[in-house]
């Protein structure tokens, strides 16, 4: 028996639609778990980095980056349902073979599901916009509007310093935020081959 071939349960008489959007889910389903997986690990690294470092041993730290890294966890969660939520458009994909119609999900429900996906990663991608903006905010006014912009980032007496975990915080944020955007496309190209 050919590894091509489909189980039992499934049918080679599917029409052909149920067939193609069966296909696009699979695919997109898997590209987009990995893709949000690759780039979710990443953000989660420069989040634990930045979580370490975020306790100074000076006091000269800018205060109030905390925000920044309360949005990047927040975002970091939707990423991780939205990770899920790729790995359901896989298995959704094999339901649609199934030689029982009655098994099989309807294109309402599939379309649903999908839109919830969007959701996910539209909430995501909103909080880890927040987040990078909450940090970028702190830093610029503690540096560019109390402090002398001319001594911006130098360590001086009474200086706010500003930290390479505040950094690590951004570039996690970013990380999320690149993470959602493919979700955003991946999910809004299978939308649209769906509803044709």
């Amino acid at each position: 028996m050919s590894k091509n071939l489909p189980p039992d349960n499934y049918s080679s008489g599917i029409p052909p639609k149920i067939r193609s959007i069966s296909s696009s889910l699979k695919w997109s389903g898997w590209i987009g778990f990995w893709v949000q997986l690759l780039t979710g690990v990443i953000s989660a690294v420069f989040l634990i980095i930045a979580v370490l470092g975020s306790q100074p041993s000076s006091e000269l730290a800018v205060q109030g980056t905390e925000v920044g890294i309360f949005f990047a966890i927040c975002a970091l969660v939707c990423l991780a349902v939205s990770i899920y939520f790729y790995f359901r458009y896989t298995k959704m994909a094999t339901l649609l073979l199934a030689q029982n119609p009655a098994l099989r999900p309807s294109k309402t429900n599939t379309i649903k599901f999908i839109k919830l996906g969007l959701l996910v990663n539209l909430t995501g991608t909103a909080l880890s916009i927040v987040g990078t903006q909450s940090i970028v905010g702190v830093i610029l006014v503690f540096k560019a509007i109390i402090q002398n912009p001319l001594t911006f980032g130098a360590n001086q007496s009474n200086q706010t310093l500003i930290l390479p975990a505040d950094m690590f915080n951004i570039t996690a944020n970013t990380a999320t935020v690149t993470a959602h955007f493919f979700g955003l496309l991946i999910t809004l190209w299978l939308l649209n081959k769906i509803e044709k």
